[in-house]
């Protein structure tokens, strides 16, 4: 079994082998062209044909459809993933306004007694 993965320096297409401790690489043209010359030893008979568009048609039909049905999931997901990020990110906000507004509060709170003292200083100093 192998996968197909993009080197992209190269711009071309590589199949790597799966089995565990095998480096095997191979140019994708290549194994694409043994695998056409492969093909060309295999025709379907006449008679088989229509059966075969049939269930062609029949399974591309059903992979459409759970892709149809994957996008959905996968958007109904990210609508729930967002509302979380939005209800955290509201959270973070009205939790930093609110620290925000104690310590405006307490500053300004400090500040006019600052100035308090600073008068009560003002007509003690030489």
């Amino acid at each position: 079994m192998r996968t197909g993965y993009i080197v992209k320096s190269k711009k071309l297409l590589y199949y790597k082998c799966r089995t565990n401790g095998c480096c095997n690489n191979k140019n994708s043209g290549e194994v694409n062209s043994q695998f056409t010359k492969y093909l060309i030893n295999y025709s379907i008979a006449p008679r088989l044909i229509q059966l075969f568009l049939y269930t062609f048609k029949n399974e591309f039909s059903k992979l459409e459809n759970e892709k149809a049905n994957d996008e959905k999931i996968l958007k109904a997901n990210l609508k729930e993933v967002q509302k979380k990020i939005d209800g955290i990110e509201e959270e973070f906000y009205i939790i930093k306004s609110c620290h925000q507004k104690l310590i405006k509060n307490s500053l300004k709170g400090l500040i006019l007694k600052r100035n308090k003292s600073l008068k009560v200083w003002n007509r003690w100093a030489p």
